[in-house]
Formats: C-alpha cells, sequence, structure tokens
C-alpha cells in the first residue's frame, strides 16, 4: 500500500502539499499586482498607481463572486485573477509604447 504524503513544514494543519502550493500561487498574485502598482506609481505618481491599485482590488474581487456564484468554481476564481494580472501588465506596456511613440 502506499501511505499518504506528509504535509510540509509550511503548510497550515490540515493543509498537504496541494494547500501550501496554492498559497505560494495566491501570494505570487499579489506581489505581481502590488508590482504592476509600483511600476504604474513610476510612470504616472503615486495617486494614479493608488486609485489603480484600488480599482483593481475591487475588480477582481466582483468579478471573483461573480464567477463563484455562478459557476461555484475555484479554478475559474484563480484564472480570473491571473487573467487580471496580465491584463495590467499589458495595459501597461501599452502606456510605455504609446507615451515612447510621442
Amino acid at each position: 500500500m502506499s501511505e499518504a504524503p506528509s504535509p510540509s513544514s509550511d503548510s497550515l494543519p490540515g493543509e498537504g502539499e496541494y494547500g501550501a502550493a496554492r498559497r505560494a500561487e495566491h501570494l505570487l498574485h499579489w506581489l505581481l499586482t502590488l508590482g504592476a502598482a509600483g511600476y504604474a506609481w513610476q510612470l504616472v505618481g503615486l495617486w494614479v498607481a493608488a486609485g489603480g491599485l484600488i480599482g483593481l482590488i475591487l475588480l477582481i474581487s466582483s468579478t471573483n463572486m461573480i464567477l463563484f456564484a455562478q459557476f461555484g468554481s475555484l479554478r475559474a476564481v484563480r484564472l480570473n485573477r491571473w487573467i487580471w494580472v496580465i491584463l495590467t501588465y499589458l495595459g501597461l506596456a501599452g502606456f510605455v509604447a504609446t507615451r515612447a511613440a510621442a
């Protein structure tokens, strides 16, 4: 018989390897979101970056609630988070490209 995998030392009680990986992925998402806000701060200033960060948090949270209520899937919620982060970085890249062209 095979034994169940033992939880890693960085896992919460009752969490196991999968939960620790999910937590690390969630923290990476927030690190990238804060990185986008920091980059926006360099480009346009503190208040625009702070407003963009608050707006992004509200946007991600509201779409997560809608997706979870509609489908009941945490996978859809996780995918939604990453889609918004990717779109944010693409928007910042487009902003930089149009600003450089001007």
